[in-house]
């Protein structure tokens, strides 16, 4: 490959000024175009699609919460393997493994993790819905609006009753029904009792809480996919995922970022085994009672574990709208047992996800290039996936997109192309400003600037 002509250098500056900049950001429809078809992508799936994919072996602990059923470790056998299984059919990669790291009492575990004196756990608190009392969504509404506008309008609308569907024509009637929707349910689950007191009583609340939880994956530094049996209530008031209010305010896994850990990229995950094994009549999971004990674990595997790797390894968001054959459907309607159910019997991957897989194989196709550096051929990947990785992403994608900048800006650096380097350098460091190496790098390469 012939290093990037001058003309291709401009465009590319071009390009990534005009991505960069709020006003002029592609739409979803024009990335899209930009991206692979998913046809082309599908065609691609099984022919060597793990070779630049780093090998991932996940520390798997079990957080046991003692009054909910057990996860012994023939559940965790059963769990893995499916998640294994379904995670190569879906995303067409095999560089998962997984390694027990036992079980922690759920008590012990917060006690170490929790540090509600940290920073991590006062920031997650400002955004942290009460129950017992008539929580003030108005002074959130900004960011409820902002998170809501990753989805389009006809996604969001299929929620609600059919009936009621026309009602919700705007973000903002949107942000009226999940704010009146979070408000009567966590009310209604506050009653519900769980050996004699509130499942939501204060002895109990401080591990039964979702922002909690946030904060402890956050802060532990010894495993990537923690394990509970624990019901666990969605309780952030700024970001009321319509499928987590709508699934009973009950939280089933999550993809969360975690700096101290690089075996998912900077992210951990977590996955929940209670809507599969309680009791409670209204968690319960819509055709529980009719499969064994394998059976849900698989469903548990399935739909939890290997849907949080597709966030966590592929930035693959939340979709209310793709087919049976998607492990990243939320649909409203379908339980966990359905959703398994469609997915075992429309084998294959998902069509409409192929872009963030693709994009994502660039990325880990690029790193490899740089690790190896051949700077020309990490070039050419990381563009492609500054062109063609989707609006909506797990996680953050500005802290995405700036790692790839100042990734970019390293690399022209090694060729010895000193302007986009810096151009690279500092949009990493507009993107993403708390990030002090994009600082310090930006800062390096304007001393180079001003010394020669």
């Amino acid at each position: 490959m012939k290093i990037l002509d001058a003309v291709l250098r401009y465009n590319l500056l071009l390009f990534m000024a005009l991505v960069f900049s709020g006003a002029a950001c592609a739409s979803e429809t024009q990335q899209h175009e930009m991206a692979v078809s998913p046809e082309m992508a599908l065609a691609n799936v099984g022919k060597a699609l793990s070779a630049n994919a780093p090998v991932r072996e996940l520390q798997v602990v079990r957080v046991i919460d003692s009054d909910f059923e057990d996860i012994s470790d023939n559940d965790l056998k059963q769990i893995l393997a499916t998640a294994k299984k379904m995670y190569q059919d879906k995303f067409g990669f095999s560089n998962v493994r997984f390694k027990d790291a036992g079980k922690v009492d759920i008590k012990k575990f917060f006690s170490l993790f929790l540090k509600p004196d940290g920073k991590i756990f006062q920031q997650k608190n400002k955004r942290r819905f009460l129950p017992g009392v008539k929580n003030d969504f108005l002074a959130h509404k900004k960011s409820i609006l902002k998170f809501v506008k990753q989805w389009k309008l006809e996604e969001l609308q299929s929620y609600f009753p059919e009936n009621e569907r026309s009602q919700y024509s705007s973000y903002e009637k949107i942000y009226d029904g999940l704010a009146k929707q979070m408000q009567e349910k966590i009310d209604f689950i506050g009653g519900i009792k769980q050996n004699g007191e509130s499942i939501l009583a204060k002895s109990k609340i401080e591990y039964r809480s979702f922002l909690n939880w946030l904060t402890v994956l956050e802060n532990q530094d010894k495993y990537d996919l923690v394990l509970t049996n624990t019901f666990i209530l969605y309780d952030d008031i700024s970001q009321p995922s319509p499928h987590g209010v709508f699934s009973k305010c009950k939280v089933g896994g999550v993809s969360h970022k975690n700096l101290k850990r690089d075996v998912l990229g900077g992210r951990v995950i977590m996955g929940s085994t209670f809507g599969m094994d309680t009791k409670i009549p209204f968690f319960a999971e819509k055709g529980k009672a009719k499969v064994n004990r394998q059976q849900r674990n698989e469903v548990t595997g399935a739909f939890v574990v290997a849907h949080e790797l597709g966030h966590a390894l592929f930035k693959l968001p939340d979709h209310y709208n793709h087919g049976p054959e998607c492990l990243m459907n939320n649909n409203k309607a379908i339980s966990y047992k359905e959703g398994y159910d469609l997915l075992i019997a429309h084998p294959g991957p998902c069509a409409k996800c192929q872009k963030w897989i693709t994009a994502r194989k660039a990325f880990w196709e690029a790193e490899s290039y740089f690790e190896k550096q051949q700077w020309e051929q990490a070039i050419e990947k990381y563009v492609f996936v500054i062109k063609n990785t989707p609006k909506n992403v797990d996680g953050s994608r500005n802290r995405y997109m700036a790692h790839v900048s100042y990734m970019l800006s390293r690399a022209y650096d090694q060729i010895g192309d000193r302007k986009l380097a810096l151009r690279g350098a500092e949009l990493a460091h507009k993107l993403f400003r708390w990030e002090e190496k994009y600082k310090s790098w930006k800062v390096q390469l304007e001393a180079k600037e001003k010394g020669e």
